[in-house]
C-alpha cells in the first residue's frame, strides 16, 4: 500500500493538498458511511506513516471501488448457527 501511496504523491497528491483536506473534512463530518471511515482512519493510525492520511486512503479507497463497478460480485449472507459468511468472485476486468 505504501508503494502505491508513493505513486500517487509523486503524480497527483502532491499537487492536490488543499483538496485532500477538503476530502478529509467531507470524509470525517458529511460521509453516510462513518463506519468506513472510522475503519479507514484505524488504518491510517496502525501504519503510522506520516505520508498517510485520511484523505489519500478515503480517494485511493475510492479509486478501488470505481475500478471494480463492473466487475465483481459477491455475497454476505449469516447461517443458522449466526456465522457470517462472505464471498466474491473477484472477476476483475482490469484489460483492455
Amino acid at each position: 500500500m505504501l508503494e502505491m501511496l508513493k505513486i500517487f504523491d509523486e503524480s497527483t497528491f502532491n499537487s492536490h493538498k488543499e483538496a485532500l483536506k477538503d476530502i478529509e473534512f467531507y470524509a470525517k463530518y458529511f460521509y453516510k458511511y462513518q463506519e468506513l471511515v472510522e475503519e479507514l482512519q484505524g488504518i491510517v493510525d496502525a501504519v503510522n506513516d506520516p505520508d498517510l492520511t485520511l484523505g489519500k486512503l478515503f480517494v485511493i479507497n475510492f479509486l478501488y471501488e470505481i475500478s471494480t463497478i463492473k466487475a465483481c460480485s459477491g455475497i454476505l449472507i449469516k447461517d443458522s448457527q449466526g456465522n457470517i459468511l462472505h464471498g466474491r468472485n473477484l472477476d476483475f476486468g482490469f484489460g483492455p
